[in-house]
């Protein structure tokens, strides 16, 4: 995983976080008031916002965007080109509304999820949104293999795609041994 997600407990202050976890809280409550807009209207009116953005390509590119803008590490060799390439896919595959109405279904219908049991291998890139501390990853995910990238941000696979995939393959050889 390079997105824990983790945030839904984070939601409601709980009073044995640690001090790094408290940090992560209130960072996230931070973020959640001055961020989070997308993720209101995504979960809330999916379909409206899909017909506006499926019907403007100007739209499309300035709602992707200004995620990219905000999100990406731009040090890490994010181009223009990237993210332009990306901002095509969904608008000539007419598919905007499958990224709007996975938050509807997220907020609606997914869920909480306990404690994962499954080995899992976690790499965070340095430059991400949410970076929740290790204490909270192994508080919700047995986490067998955990590293810290220096470079890249949200969007890690276009960022840093070969420390992305060298990351993945050393998780893939612990688990197998």
């Amino acid at each position: 995983m390079n997105d824990v997600g983790l945030i839904r407990d984070l939601t409601v202050y709980r009073d044995n976080l640690t001090e790094e976890e408290k940090r992560y809280y209130e960072f996230i409550s931070k973020w959640l008031k001055e961020e989070s807009g997308y993720m209101s209207i995504q979960s809330t009116k999916p379909q409206t916002l899909a017909f506006a953005l499926s019907d403007s390509p100007v739209g499309l590119a300035a709602w992707i965007f200004e995620k990219f803008y905000s999100w990406g590490d731009w040090q890490s060799g994010l181009s223009y080109e990237d993210v332009i390439t990306n901002i095509m896919v969904y608008w000539i595959t007419n598919t905007i509304y499958t990224a709007c109405r996975v938050y509807h279904e997220n907020s609606n219908y997914l869920t909480p999820v306990g404690y994962i049991e499954v080995p899992t291998g976690v790499s965070l890139f340095s430059n991400d949104i949410l970076m929740p501390p290790k204490s909270w990853v192994e508080k919700h995910l047995n986490a067998v293999y955990f590293s810290l990238i220096e470079s890249g941000g949200h969007f890690t696979a276009m960022e840093n795609p070969n420390a992305f995939c060298e990351d993945f393959v050393k998780f893939v050889q612990l688990i197998k041994g």
